[in-house]
C-alpha cells in the first residue's frame, strides 16, 4: 500500500510546485491554493479544522481571486498527473433521486 501512495506522490510532484508558485505570489498557505481553485470554478469544499487558525485560513481562501493564468497552470498541472481520485462520485449509487 505505501508503494502505491509514493507513485501517487510522485506524480504530484509538479502540482505541488504549481500550487507553492501561486501560494508564494498570493501569500498564502499551499491547502489555501486548493480552496481558492475550488471557489473560482463556483465550489466550495466541506473540509474540517482542528485549529483557529485554520478556520480562518480557509475562510480567507474562499476570497482570494486567482488569474485566470494561474487557474490554467493548475489545470494543466492537474491533468498531467494522470491521478483519478475517488470523491463524491462515489456515494452517487446510495443518493435518492428526486420523484
Amino acid at each position: 500500500m505505501n508503494f502505491l501512495f509514493n507513485r501517487k506522490v510522485k506524480k504530484l510532484t509538479n502540482l505541488y510546485k504549481v500550487m507553492i508558485s501561486v501560494a508564494r505570489r498570493h501569500d498564502i498557505k499551499v491547502p489555501q491554493v486548493a480552496i481558492a481553485f475550488c471557489a473560482s470554478k463556483g465550489v466550495i469544499p466541506m473540509v474540517g479544522c482542528r485549529k483557529p487558525e485554520q478556520v480562518h485560513d480557509l475562510s480567507h481562501a474562499a476570497d482570494i481571486r486567482l488569474s485566470d493564468n494561474e487557474i490554467k497552470k493548475l489545470e494543466e498541472a492537474a491533468d498531467m498527473t494522470n491521478i483519478k481520485i475517488m470523491g463524491a462520485d462515489i456515494f452517487r449509487p446510495f443518493v435518492l433521486k428526486d420523484k
